[in-house]
């Protein structure tokens, strides 16, 4: 399916025919490009040594991007070794990100994040870490701080769990009897 038309990155193609949109299923004629790779951005990744830190100092500010049971320690990915989170991390909880609407996600006003991130403990203005199990759910949490709050000193950190516990780095949660 080919959907013809102005865009909105907001919407997605849920949102796009939920909303009625124009669309046509015709194949589409293939382009040429002239992508090519680029250098590796270094200023959007941090290391397990730059979290480590972060953990010690509480800046940069740590962005969990997974469930709250999870953060809490409560239940864990298969991935990641142990229970918790890293210390002075703050969670931002993936259902945090977007709103559902007639079965779509929509991205919040630049505001509606503001508040969400005080609400849980993060500054939209301080140089802020991304991570989550492996990558993936911090992706979203960095673009949100990064794009759409428009905090360009944040990092992501892709190993994430997997790679912090891999390391034999410590955890904290609640006590689980």
């Amino acid at each position: 399916m080919v959907i013809q038309g102005v865009w909105r990155r907001s919407s997605g193609c849920a949102g796009w025919l939920g909303e009625g949109r124009e669309y046509v299923t015709t194949n589409a004629q293939k382009a040429t490009g002239n992508w090519s790779a680029k250098a590796y951005r270094k200023e959007l990744i941090a290391s397990s040594d730059d979290v480590a830190a972060a953990s010690k100092a509480g800046k940069p500010q740590l962005l969990d991007a997974r469930q709250p049971a999870q953060y809490l320690g409560l239940a864990k990915r298969p991935d990641v070794l142990t229970f918790g989170h890293i210390a002075g991390s703050k969670e931002l909880a993936p259902e945090l990100l977007a709103k559902p609407s007639n079965g779509a996600l929509y991205f919040w006003q630049k505001n509606t994040y503001d508040a969400l991130m005080a609400a849980n403990g993060l500054s939209v203005k301080w140089p802020t870490i991304a991570y989550c199990n492996t990558g993936h759910l911090a992706a979203g949490g960095w673009f949100v701080m990064s794009e759409l709050v428009g905090n360009k000193s944040t990092k992501l950190y892709d190993g994430s769990l997997y790679l912090w516990t891999l390391e034999g780095r410590p955890l904290v949660g609640v006590p689980l009897n």
